[in-house]
């Protein structure tokens, strides 16, 4: 490698590992400077991760969580052969990895109650004194955002600010530190997502779920 991977951009290092790796296992006594280049090309990318987590995504992830879900999303970037098509950049194509990573990782913690012993559960009678109503579920201190704001405060904070509070996008985009409307709209919507996914694994049935969530989609739609 002549040029040092440090002047190439994300895409052209996913290409150039797509490249070296497309012949796995690297043997390394018969390709020490395929195997060389490979792991100078890495470290590049996961400096880059790392350094800027807002960009690549891991901001976004539980502190608790963010280690092993990055792990997994860089093994399945580097997975990513000729055949799979990385649409947009390779940051947006981390972000989606990161994000379906994290789902798995957090819905088995949840079944099998790793990391989460010292969390309440919610029974059934628990869950029959929450009224299906967004703003209400805010303010209802036996219902499951208690919990959810702890184990997800960006994504709580994010919610409560637009559908309890009422700010409007260009307020929100101040408040939540979003570059564009664009931005903004896929973090409203990656919350509503994990709320829901939180609820799903908290014991509500699909009927309260929906009920929930739709709330929160007449909200938007009456803005």
């Amino acid at each position: 490698m002549t040029t040092s991977p440090s002047y190439y951009s994300d895409e052209e290092i996913l290409k150039r590992l797509n490249v070296l790796l497309a012949d796995r296992p690297i043997d390394p006594s018969t390709n020490e400077r395929t195997l060389l280049d490979a792991q100078a090309l890495f470290s590049e990318l996961a400096t880059r991760i790392y350094d800027n987590p807002s960009k690549w995504g891991l901001s976004q992830i539980p502190e608790h969580a963010r280690n092993d879900v990055a792990q997994d999303a860089l093994v399945d970037l580097l997975s990513a052969n000729s055949s799979t098509r990385i649409t947009g950049s390779a940051a947006e194509w981390f972000v989606a990895a990161l994000e379906s990573r994290f789902r798995e990782y957090w819905t088995l913690t949840k079944s099998f109650g790793t990391g989460l012993q010292n969390q309440p559960s919610y029974g059934e009678p628990e869950i029959k004194k929450v009224k299906p109503t967004a703003k209400n579920l805010f303010k209802n201190k036996e219902g499951p955002w208690q919990i959810f704001e702890t184990e997800f405060q960006r994504d709580a904070y994010a919610l409560r600010l637009k559908f309890e509070k009422g700010h409007s996008d260009s307020e929100l985009e101040y408040m939540l530190d979003v570059p564009n409307h664009r931005t903004l709209v896929s973090k409203i919507e990656r919350a509503k997502s994990r709320f829901q996914m939180f609820l799903e694994q908290t014991g509500y049935n699909r009927e309260e779920v929906m009920s929930i969530m739709q709330r929160f989609w007449e909200e938007e739609t009456n803005e």
